[in-house]
């Protein structure tokens, strides 16, 4: 009861702070123009560029090279960090949208790819102004980082992403906007989960509201495992509660983020926190960071072996330059410490170069 009614008050607690903040920096923001505000994965996911009567195509290709001062990391050298091709169709009612990712397989030690996975999309939607449906397999509401490369101004997805912030969903997502408020509600499979097959279904709920310069966004999932387990002390929630602030002023976006989440078979409360911020000091460079912290996780920490986080303590920061408008090279130093419970404390960092090219 005492973690409930703690979560519970940091969830009344945060909605007031972002819709206090928010309002503060749009009234804050006079001049017109400046940096666009960072927006969120589901803001942003699903655009395609190149558009006819027939059909819409959209494709990148996110080359990396890395550096570290460990030899042990997957990404060491060069990589295709991250690509995709993706299609998608309008109707009078409605969409289709396929988007297949591929990139470097890190697993083993060849130069395979891996296709279709982790990210992939394939969804139906319908509309119904102002309210639009999506059947299917889609990219996750939640989390301000998208789950692609080019969306993001740090090539790398960072820890809060990479931990807490599923991937994809498959099931129903409906959205309303008017005007500046934009509301979702889903009924999926369990996060990044295929099907449904010996599982609970996932319930999630999202609210945001933008404010010109600002935004302030709430949401919160839930999905009760089903386990065999003897042991009825051990936690079956699966909760996550997502609170995301951001806004510009002049040149400047940035914004912060609290995560809240419970994992089955863990009685921890993970809780984690992020700031990012993006400086465009001309229309083709810019300069961008993030700092984030996270406490007692119980996650994925290789497949088929999970385990909890003590604590994650991750920086990023870096330029990016656009060479032209359709060809970027991102650069950036990173330093992270990660704790493993029953293990030491590990330091890594290292640089990267990312060149992103869109079709």
């Amino acid at each position: 009861m005492k973690a409930t009614t703690r979560i519970f008050i940091l969830v009344i607690a945060g909605a007031l702070t972002l819709a206090v903040s928010a309002e503060a920096l749009a009234q804050g923001a006079q001049r017109k123009g400046g940096a666009a505000a960072p927006a969120t994965s589901a803001a942003r996911e699903g655009e395609f560029r190149n558009r006819s009567s027939s059909f819409n195509w959209d494709a990148f290709v996110d080359v990396e090279g890395r550096v570290a001062n460990k030899d042990t990391l997957q990404d060491q050298g060069f990589t295709l960090n991250d690509a995709s091709l993706g299609f998608s169709k309008d109707f009078s009612r409605g969409f289709a949208v396929v988007e297949l990712p591929f990139a470097s397989d890190l697993s083993g030690g060849t130069n395979r790819f891996t296709f279709a996975e982790n990210r992939a999309q394939a969804y139906l939607g319908v509309k119904y102004q102002p309210i639009e449906f999506r059947i299917g397999q889609y990219h996750t509401i939640f989390g301000y980082e998208t789950n692609d490369s080019r969306g993001r101004f740090i090539a790398d997805a960072g820890a809060i992403k990479t931990y807490l912030i599923p991937t994809t969903h498959t099931g129903v997502l409906a959205t309303y906007r008017n005007g500046g408020i934009t509301a979702r509600g889903q009924f999926v499979n369990p996060s990044s989960r295929g099907t449904m097959t010996q599982v609970s279904p996932e319930f999630g709920l999202q609210g945001r509201m933008d404010f010109g310069r600002a935004y302030g966004q709430v949401g919160f999932s839930l999905n009760e495992a089903k386990s065999n387990s003897t042991n009825q002390n051990t936690n079956k929630t699966n909760m996550l509660v997502d609170l995301i602030v951001g806004g510009n002023m002049d040149k400047a976006s940035f914004g912060g983020e609290i995560v809240i989440r419970k994992a089955s078979g863990s009685d921890k409360t993970a809780n984690a926190f992020g700031v990012f911020g993006v400086y465009q000091h001309t229309d083709a460079l810019g300069l961008g960071g993030r700092i984030e912290l996270i406490k007692d996780a119980f996650v994925t920490l290789s497949p088929g072996t999970s385990g909890t986080l003590e604590s994650v303590f991750a920086f990023a920061a870096g330029p990016s330059y656009k060479l032209d408008s359709d060809l970027t090279v991102r650069g950036d130093f990173s330093l992270g410490t990660t704790k493993v419970a029953g293990g030491s404390n590990e330091t890594l960092y290292g640089l990267t170069v990312s060149l992103l090219a869109q079709l």
